[in-house]
């Protein structure tokens, strides 16, 4: 086994949140990889002597941001050929960092020694500053990806990675699928960080217009108060639409409205039944 590669988390923002464990192991790095050098940490590192290169050129030439994320991980594992390699990314290197999981698929094949070193991510950071307490829910969601995702409705969400007011309309108009339009969001930048973090209150129709808005911004949307947009059945049908759709399931794409004639009779005798009993899970 060759290696390691070192997967270093630089936490929120805050220099005081980055391990006594990352500083050291980015001081006596021979090779410190940064996936950017645009955090708030980094002017610090240089401070400290720490020497590095930065995959920020990748934004700029590729086409996507998955192609971003391969030349990232490409670049990280061909390094090893000259010795250890540490990585390092603003937050944790599990959390929201696709980099970090090509990286490990790509050692796992190639039997390459891997190291994590943890570090708050900016998930903890906007639970501390909201004063949120997890336990009672919340999901995370991508905003970069926002259309393959559904927000849950009756616990808080999370969306990461609101890059920019483009970003936040389509973010916005996935959400009033979910949400009233004057359901309340906010808007937290720089979470963690002393002297830049903004926490802003909007309402969700509001959201892209804060002038603000950048790489450190996130959006906190709390549960549901009344009756949701949506209803489990919009899931439900989702699934069948995939199911009989195109590469769907062969047998789901067979069914036509006579199939289930056979068994409908004894079906319905069967929900009778379950309604006579007053038994509502067999219902």
């Amino acid at each position: 086994m060759v290696g390691p590669i070192i997967l270093a988390g630089l936490g929120p923002g805050d220099r005081r949140a980055v391990p006594v464990g990352v500083l050291e192991a980015l001081k006596r790095g021979p090779q410190v990889i940064l996936r950017t050098s645009v955090h708030p940490v980094v002017p610090w590192l240089k401070q400290q002597g720490i020497r590095f290169s930065a995959c920020d050129r990748f934004y700029k030439e590729a086409a996507t941001f998955e192609e971003v994320y391969r030349r990232v991980a490409r670049t990280v594992v061909a390094a090893v050929r000259r010795g250890p390699v540490v990585y390092a990314v603003p937050g944790h290197p599990l959390v929201a960092e696709t980099p970090s999981r090509y990286i490990l698929e790509e050692a796992r094949q190639k039997d390459i020694e891997v190291e994590i070193l943890p570090a708050p991510s900016f998930v903890d950071a906007v639970f501390a500053a909201l004063r949120l307490d997890p336990v009672a829910g919340v999901q995370l969601i991508d905003g970069l990806n926002i259309a393959a995702q559904q927000p849950a409705t009756r616990a808080g969400n999370i969306v990461m990675q609101v890059h920019d007011r483009l970003t936040a309309a389509a973010v916005k108009i996935r959400l009033m699928e979910f949400f009233p339009d004057e359901h309340p969001v906010t808007v937290i930048r720089a979470a963690g960080v002393p002297g830049e973090e903004r926490i802003e209150r909007v309402r969700l129709f509001e959201v892209d217009r804060l002038p603000w808005i950048d790489h450190l911004t996130s959006f906190y949307v709390p549960p549901a108060t009344g009756e949701p947009k949506e209803y489990p059945l919009g899931s439900l049908a989702a699934v069948m639409a995939a199911l009989r759709g195109e590469g769907g399931g062969p047998w789901d794409r067979q069914q036509t409205p006579d199939t289930p004639k056979p068994d409908l009779g004894e079906e319905t005798y069967e929900v009778l039944e379950a309604i006579e009993s007053g038994n509502m899970h067999s219902l």
